[in-house]
């Protein structure tokens, strides 16, 4: 049995991951107004194998709100 490589392919480079990239400025300046701080892209689009109907995995960190 042999394997077949699956071609290699760019990190953030599928059609989800362009529109991310292409409106990062407003995406990071939403969620830094909801505390989120350090966002990370992971998974397919990350990857760069997501498709038109794949989601967006973010990793983030919120900063606790003192009161």
């Amino acid at each position: 049995m042999s394997e077949t490589a699956s071609p290699a392919r760019k990190p953030l480079s599928g059609p989800i991951a362009q529109r991310v990239a292409a409106r990062s400025g407003e995406l990071l300046e939403v969620l830094r107004r909801h505390g989120v701080t350090n966002p990370e892209i992971f998974g397919s689009a990350a990857r760069g194998d997501d498709h038109e109907d794949s989601d967006v995995d973010l990793h983030r960190t919120r900063l606790r709100c003192r009161r």
